[in-house]
């Protein structure tokens, strides 16, 4: 058993390593071979072929139902696979005094109209690019039976430009939306995170290595944390978004020892639990403005704990048994900001060492603020409550904990490329008010970075 033991955490560890590294190789020859990645403020003219969206990065010639032609005043020509993204790129040019001539693709005829004398559905069934989901048609009565079988609700040229986000819908760094990615598009992204833990505490006040001393024979001094993340995510449909994350900790304590003062560091290192996750909207408005759904994960067991440190809980990479997640979602959008909202809690099953970490409850909301088309600064505000661990049906000291958490956040587009969108990202946090159960280390500060690759297929 422990052979088979230590051969499953080998080969878990190697997977960990192996599988996102082929990915990321791939990715790279796959950019390198491929002539249409460009970046972002690219002057490179259009192509007859193989011309891609320059907002959104994806194929135009994916899109012959509903691509965009725009020429500038200012001289540039741009092509884009739909209303949405060319809403958005004359939003950024100025409006459409900055506009010399547009063309947008019907998408009955498939041939191009102006597109100031377009017809156009917005809120349909139908999602053929980009939301929210605008089509454009030769004529009212083409709308209007397309509504008959499609949905949807006949708007205005003058009312999209006023009322289209400068992107379909934003993610929170910390929470999870209920805006979710239309059918088919996939992302992969691989981050790097890191938490810092230090200063003892009991309750909401930080105390003395003296007093903590007076009913323990050892304490931790310092914790950090590292935490190194690869993602996938797909939409498998319109509502429906699935991903799965491969988590990789290094772990290290510094602890101190009450009779001779030495210190004691102990490092783990090795794959976490893995997450799956779905969530599923299952109402938005007319407009994609509003969005309203639940979110599902399931933790699987993967991660290595070590019953031989069962006092030290904070090192274990694994909870060793599963985890199950549930709870409601909210996103908005209002002028240049989404909103988002989320609250979710989880229940961790008892391992067979006869050891339940505690469940956890989550919420917090995110602001973000989009000045263009390529970049959101924000603001996320989450808090958890950890209930104590339990050992045998008894609660173990020095567990649970309530923290509420500040985080600034910042994303950029930085690349179109291989039909999709590169994007980059940063948080930097730290805990406003944190509460522990006993005597525990308080968080000092976290950080994480990411890049994005994300496609419509």
């Amino acid at each position: 058993m422990f052979c088979w033991k230590v051969a499953m955490e080998s080969s878990m560890k190697r997977t960990v390593l192996i599988v996102p590294i082929i990915i990321i190789v791939a990715f790279l020859l796959m950019f390198l071979s491929n002539s249409t990645c460009w970046a972002q403020d690219s002057s490179q003219p259009l192509k007859k072929t193989n011309e891609i969206c320059r907002i959104c990065g994806m194929y135009i010639e994916r899109f012959k139902h509903t691509a965009v032609y725009i020429d500038y005043k200012s001289g540039s020509s741009q092509a884009y696979c739909g209303v949405s993204c060319a809403i958005r790129s004359i939003n950024e040019h100025g409006g459409m005094d900055e506009v010399k001539s547009a063309h947008v693709t019907g998408w009955i005829s498939e041939k191009p109209m102006e597109l100031k004398t377009a017809s156009y559905v917005i809120g349909s069934k139908l999602i053929p690019d980009m939301i929210p989901n605008i089509i454009a048609f030769d004529s009212k009565e083409e709308a209007d039976e397309f509504i008959k079988k499609q949905g949807g609700k006949i708007e205005s040229l003058d009312s999209l430009l006023t009322s289209t986000s400068y992107r379909g819908l934003t993610a929170p760094f910390r929470i999870p939306a209920a805006a979710v990615p239309s059918q088919g598009v996939f992302n992969f992204s691989s981050g790097a995170s890191a938490r810092f833990m230090n200063g003892l505490m009991s309750k909401d006040d930080s105390i003395t290595d003296t007093e903590a001393f007076k009913t323990r024979t050892s304490i931790m001094d310092k914790m950090t944390t590292y935490m190194f993340t690869q993602a996938l995510g797909y939409g498998v449909t319109d509502d429906l978004f699935l991903s799965v994350s491969f988590p990789y900790a290094k772990k290290k304590v510094i602890s101190i020892n009450r009779s001779n003062g030495s210190t004691v560091q102990t490092d783990k290192e090795g794959l976490c639990d893995i997450p799956i996750m779905a969530r599923w909207r299952f109402w938005h408005d007319t407009y994609f403005d509003k969005h309203l759904g639940v979110l599902g994960t399931v933790t699987t067991p993967t991660g290595n704990y070590d019953s031989a440190i069962r006092d030290r809980n904070t090192v274990q990479l694994g909870n060793g048994a599963p985890g199950f997640t549930f709870g409601p979602l909210y996103s908005q959008h209002v002028g240049k900001f989404w909103f988002h909202v989320a609250a979710t809690y989880k229940w961790n099953l008892e391992n067979s060492d006869d050891y339940k970490f505690g469940d956890t409850f989550n919420y917090g909301f995110a602001i973000h603020y989009l000045p263009n088309t390529s970049d959101l600064l924000g603001f996320e505000f989450d808090g958890e409550t950890c209930y104590k661990n339990e050992y045998r049906g008894l609660k173990v000291l020095n567990t649970g904990r309530r923290a509420l958490y500040s985080n600034f956040v910042y994303q950029k587009r930085v690349l179109f490329c291989f039909g999709g969108n590169v994007n980059v990202s940063g948080l930097f946090g730290f805990p406003v008010y944190q509460r522990v159960k006993d005597i525990q280390l308080g968080e000092k500060y976290h950080a994480s970075a990411a890049i994005q690759w994300q496609r419509k297929f």
